[in-house]
């Protein structure tokens, strides 16, 4: 670890031969073979910000993540958790000065912190609401890139609540009925009465068979990569958030997403209101 990027690539094409995609390592004069998809690389310099900008979007475009960037000066050592000489470049940066993907969420559930953050919630379940069956469906799990001070205040929040409402239980262990969710998800405490609405930022869209929004037959359910927070949205009501046929929409613009052709379109306006009439009917 405490050699340098320049000397580490240099040992690396002494006992590295790669062909295609296949990789042969010489190691203790012992020829390894393995058969994989061999890293591109190219050498910028710090002047060519827009070709490193579109080679971002040409690497995103073909479904990969980002790119990782290791300076090449002579201090250039591996540091973990240190973004002096190796930094990872993702989605969200191709929207210079922007803020990336965000969609409004509702939490709907909480995970007790662990370690030195134990005193707080430490992560949280996000839904989004599918007006054509009235249930909310989890989209992803949120537990990094919060603040202590921010885990404090999110955590203080809840906690006010429960001790508020202990009639009706603001935190239940139990999943409520108006939640769906696969059962391998389970939080300590599920919000009975969601009430805040957050706006989240993402990188991007990304399937799993853990989630149901989207999920079809064969087609996994989708969810979010790269989740954090950009603000609690208190200008919003929980009924403003994105909906999940909204967020299905949104995804269908990522062409990484495959959604299956029998999901259920979304419902034009007049639709909507005919069905929430034939509901308060009932």
């Amino acid at each position: 670890m405490e050699k340098s990027q320049t000397e580490r690539r240099d040992i690396l094409k002494k006992i590295i031969k790669a062909n295609n995609n296949s990789l042969k390592i010489n190691f203790q004069n012992q020829i390894l073979s393995f058969s994989l998809e061999i890293a591109e690389h190219k050498w910028f310099t710090t002047n060519q910000e827009k070709e490193i900008m579109d080679y971002l979007q040409d690497v995103c475009d073909r479904g990969y993540e980002g790119l990782m960037m290791k300076s090449t000066i002579e201090t250039s050592v591996y540091k973990p958790q240190s973004r002096i000489y190796w930094i990872k470049l993702k989605k969200f940066l191709l929207k210079a000065g922007q803020i990336g993907d965000t969609l409004d969420l509702v939490p709907l559930a909480v995970y007790q912190g662990k370690g030195k953050r134990s005193k707080f919630f430490g992560a949280y379940l996000l839904g989004s609401f599918n007006k054509q069956i009235q249930k909310y469906e989890v989209v992803c799990k949120l537990g990094t890139g919060f603040s202590d001070e921010v885990l404090e205040q999110l955590t203080t929040h809840y906690q006010k609540k429960q001790q508020q409402d202990q009639q009706n239980q603001f935190l239940v262990t139990e999943r409520p009925n108006y939640v769906i969710a696969n059962d391998k998800i389970k939080p300590d405490f599920w919000i009975q009465k969601p009430d805040q609405v957050w706006e989240i930022q993402f990188d991007s869209f990304s399937q799993s068979p853990l989630y149901t929004i989207g999920k079809v037959g064969d087609f996994p359910g989708i969810s979010l990569r790269f989740p954090r927070l950009v603000k609690v949205r208190d200008d919003k009501d929980v009924k403003q958030a994105t909906n999940v046929q909204e967020l299905i929409e949104f995804a269908k613009q990522d062409k990484n997403i495959k959604i299956s052709k029998y999901q259920k379109p979304v419902l034009s306006l007049r639709q909507e209101h005919i069905l929430n009439f034939i509901n308060q009917e009932r």
